[in-house]
């Protein structure tokens, strides 16, 4: 699978859940994560590198 960096929408007007958030995949697996607003866009920051290990993801820099 590919993605371009770790990018995540959102679409709540720059508001970042403080808590940690449920991301589940298509294949029912789920992850714990905590997101940070950068640059006006929403990144899931602690929790991706799970993430891209279980999904075998490449990051594009």
């Amino acid at each position: 699978m590919y993605v371009n960096r770790l990018f995540v929408h959102h679409s709540m007007l720059n508001t970042c859940p403080s808590d940690p958030v449920l991301v589940r995949s298509a294949g029912n697996r789920k992850w714990v994560v905590r997101m940070e607003v950068l640059d006006h866009e929403l990144y899931i920051t602690t929790g991706w590198s799970r993430i891209k290990e279980e999904m075998s993801i490449t990051d594009d820099f």
